[in-house]
């Protein structure tokens, strides 16, 4: 895994564009992380899992929330704890039907009677220092 330094939004942005547009299609959120930057005053993003800033290394690490104002909230609490926020990542997973299971105990996939629709998330990938 390459690890590089930490990037300004618009350096975030063109990394990310060639990712983003062959790899995972429409669900990556670039406004909802403008909405991030400019509301928090954000400065440095990350173009992959693990960055390096000013000699300190940076592993990115996932926060599930059920709705954006939940995610909001749980940044200003790292911003009242004063921690310096990189994000990497904002994807959003819409609600789904899902009609099986995977069994972890027989390695066996188990279809259920009727689908059962997943619940919609935000996953925000960052790292804090």
């Amino acid at each position: 895994m390459k690890v590089t330094t930490t990037l300004t939004y618009e350096e975030y942005k063109e990394a990310r564009k060639d990712f983003h547009e062959h790899v995972f299609g429409s669900y990556r959120d670039f406004p909802g992380i403008d909405f991030l930057r400019k509301k928090f005053n954000l400065e440095h993003f990350m173009s992959g899992p693990v960055a390096v800033y000013e000699g300190n290394p940076l592993q990115a690490h996932t926060r599930i929330f059920k709705d954006f104002e939940e995610a909001i909230k749980g940044i200003e609490e790292f911003i009242e704890q004063e921690k310096q926020i990189f994000i990497w990542d904002l994807v959003y997973y819409p609600s789904y039907p899902q009609y099986s299971v995977y069994n972890i105990d027989t390695f066996e996939v188990e279809m259920f009677d009727l689908p059962v629709l997943t619940e919609a998330r935000w996953k925000l990938r960052l790292a804090l220092l």
